[in-house]
């Protein structure tokens, strides 16, 4: 067994239980958001959204993730030059998505009893969350695109979309409609430009079986927070939720994944960041870091479970 696992599974079945999430101690400064509630509904958002900024999924999945903090960012660790798919069980250096797959993972392994927990049950619990189905079988067995991966996630009870959940609250008390909206799904990125995939250059049949996922994939029902109503939904985002970010960029659907953190009140994103080169909690407002990527559209939310 790797000595990078096998110091994770240490920390998970021994220190985790005793440890605190390092972004509710942070004190670097917030940039502001631009519409703020007044006193009287900042007192009600309080009331209202407490039970879900505080659930023990929530904060335990924060705790997980945080102990990344500063771990390199890498992307294509999941890629193989031979083609053939393996599961890949590596803490040493993450992508966006497995950072988040990792964390939820060991967040599985870390409900059980101590006397259940294995090597063996981490790497079914990662399977589970990036192949359909909890299925590996070939490339196109992995779940390449956002919007499938929250969906099969969801479907295998990993789970849980709150986007309308969070937007009914702010509707409800901010007196602001249309705050989530019916996502447009149209992916063919991969089948569109097979030549930037290394695996479907060398197996040329992954690419018709893409072809036949992506258009399942644009059957998808999912709903969405449009950027410009994230200002609105702010407040109300819990900590420790995974937010996927999506995009117009033409063919995909999700750009981005990371985790509420808050930083003096406000909403940042715990992620892996390919311009900071490693895992970090975002400098600016997670409204703000939305705003500063013009093709990033909006978030989805989802909880763990």
């Amino acid at each position: 067994m790797p000595k990078a696992f096998r110091v994770w599974i240490l920390l998970v079945s021994v220190v985790l239980p005793c440890l605190v999430s390092s972004c509710g101690n942070r004190r670097q400064p917030a940039k502001s958001v631009t519409s703020v509630p007044v006193q009287e509904e900042q007192e009600a958002i309080a009331d209202s959204t407490g039970h879900v900024r505080q659930t023990e999924s929530c904060k335990t999945f924060l705790q997980i993730a945080s102990r990344f903090e500063g771990t390199p960012y890498r992307s294509g660790t999941l890629e193989h030059s031979d083609g053939i798919e393996r599961l890949v069980v590596d803490t040493s250096a993450f992508d966006c998505m497995t950072f988040v797959e990792t964390s939820m993972a060991l967040y599985r392994l870390d409900k059980l009893p101590l006397t259940e927990r294995s090597s063996e049950l981490y790497r079914k619990f990662l399977t589970d969350v990036r192949y359909r189905n909890g299925v590996l079988t070939d490339y196109t067995s992995r779940l390449h695109y956002g919007s499938e991966w929250i969906a099969d996630n969801i479907r295998m009870g990993y789970l849980k979309d709150i986007t309308d959940s969070i937007a009914g609250l702010a509707e409800s008390l901010l007196n602001v409609k249309g705050i989530s909206r019916p996502l447009p799904l149209n992916v063919h990125l991969m089948t569109g430009f097979p030549q930037r995939y290394e695996t479907l250059q060398k197996h040329p049949e992954f690419t018709v079986a893409m072809f036949g996922i992506e258009q399942q994939v644009n059957k998808l029902s999912l709903r969405y927070i449009p950027k410009d109503m994230v200002v609105s939904a702010n407040p109300f985002l819990p900590e420790g939720c995974i937010v996927a970010i999506t995009t117009d960029i033409d063919g995909l659907d999700i750009a981005h994944f990371g985790i509420v953190c808050h930083v003096d009140g406000q909403a940042h994103l715990l992620h892996a960041s390919s311009s900071a080169k490693k895992v970090v909690v975002s400098e600016a407002s997670l409204y703000d870091y939305l705003d500063s990527v013009s093709h990033f559209t909006g978030i989805i939310l989802l909880n763990v479970l």
